[in-house]
């Protein structure tokens, strides 16, 4: 019998599918190898920068280099796609006709799952953090709208921190400045939060990877946060890998228990 895998397009950044590949794993709550998800990752790390194509920084353009990539997860078997970078879903519609398999959504899912924790009648704001990509492609201001929230961005000094700290630091050198990290968190917030609860997304992928090293700097381990979320940075990862359990066949409460009850259904309906 086959067996179903999904794909992971990644390398945007390296880091990042790292982080995401982990956070899934953790997820599954496996107690052996037989009971990990199967799926093949593509860490195309040759993917043109998405952000300097998108705001016209650059004319390299990252579409033809991801397309290949899904042609290949395609003609491979997979049942699904996730697209491990936010800005890249700049191109989600172009990237979903070239397919019959379903590309996840990761703002869209995101919002989903924010919706449920923060319900728009609660909480009416909703922070954004990210790469300007992002921000200009309009990718989560069109979800978090469509929910019924407030779309809350950066100001541009503000911006420009952000950008630092995900190209100079993550991408850069890899390390975390966990103070200009938690800076820019507060200040975000700053005078928004008012009475509201305002969630701040860390939309680019590679911000989730500063969230992955405060959390190994904190001594906590992936097993221990996949379920205990700090920061709210985690929802991208979170809805993901609901998603996942969910598409791949598994049944949340057989897997939180460590069974792999479900196998047969889900992705083989795909």
């Amino acid at each position: 019998m086959k067996r179903p895998f999904f794909a992971v397009l990644g390398g945007m950044g390296t880091l990042a599918t790292e982080s995401y590949v982990r956070l899934v794993d953790a997820a599954t709550h496996a107690h052996s190898d037989q009971e990990y998800l199967d799926y093949v990752v593509f860490n195309d790390a040759s993917v043109p920068d998405r952000t300097a194509f998108i705001i016209g920084e650059s004319d390299d353009n990252p579409f033809p280099v991801l397309a290949d990539d899904i042609e290949k997860a395609t003609a491979m078997g997979a049942s699904f796609i996730v697209l491990t970078c936010n800005t890249a879903h700049y191109f989600y519609d172009r990237f979903q006709a070239l397919t019959d398999v379903p590309i996840l959504h990761m703002p869209r899912e995101a919002v989903k799952r924010l919706s449920k924790s923060y319900p728009a009648g609660s909480a009416t704001r909703v922070g954004f953090l990210g790469t300007v990509g992002s921000r200009a492609s309009g990718v989560y201001k069109h979800a978090v709208e469509e929910a019924g929230y407030t779309f809350v961005e950066p100001d541009d000094a503000l911006q420009q921190r952000i950008t630092s700290l995900i190209y100079d630091d993550v991408k850069g050198t890899g390390e975390l400045n966990l103070a200009r990290y938690e800076s820019v968190l507060r200040d975000m917030l700053g005078d928004e939060t008012g009475d509201d609860v305002v969630s701040t997304f860390d939309s680019n992928d590679d911000m989730n990877v500063l969230s992955d090293y405060r959390r190994r700097g904190n001594e906590r381990m992936a097993s221990d946060y996949t379920e205990d979320f700090e920061a709210p940075s985690d929802v991208d990862y979170d809805a993901l890998a609901d998603m996942i359990l969910s598409d791949s066949g598994y049944d949340s409460m057989t897997v939180a228990n460590g069974g792999v009850g479900g196998r047969n259904r889900g992705l083989l309906d795909r």
